[in-house]
């Protein structure tokens, strides 16, 4: 047991790697472990809309890396139509139309991860229907 730290330069990238200890006297032990990622930092956390556009979130703790996001629905059974999303390395911008009063609320989630380090984050898009 103990604290271990990297001799990897910062940042260091989530994903598995294998330590090896070795004690005073030459004995040594090898294991596999998880490191997890970062959590990004999105602004603004979350967002209400009630009419048709765009809304950006900020994206800090990447760097100049590239993003990747993804969105679902939080109510798989609904049909509204999915928003797009355009990535940059310091943005996600989710361009959405407003649902139908039969189509009713949408709660949508924008998963981001940072393609080099790993690193995640998610918010929440909610549209009112009108």
């Amino acid at each position: 047991t103990g604290v271990f730290t990297s001799n990897q330069a910062a940042p260091q990238v989530a994903g598995t790697s294998t330590v090896t200890a070795v004690d005073a006297v030459g004995d040594s032990d090898t294991a596999t472990i998880q490191v997890l990622p970062n959590p990004l930092a999105i602004t603004p956390g979350s967002s209400t809309q009630n009419t048709a556009g765009s809304q950006v979130f900020a994206v800090t703790g990447a760097g100049t890396n590239p993003l990747v996001a993804t969105i679902a629905n939080n109510n798989t059974s609904s049909t509204f139509t999915i928003p797009t999303l355009a990535t940059t390395a310091a943005q996600v911008t989710v361009t959405f139309t407003i649902p139908s009063t039969v189509e009713g609320n949408q709660t949508l989630t924008i998963s981001i991860s940072d393609t080099v380090n790993g690193d995640v984050g998610s918010v929440v898009l909610t549209l009112i229907a009108s």
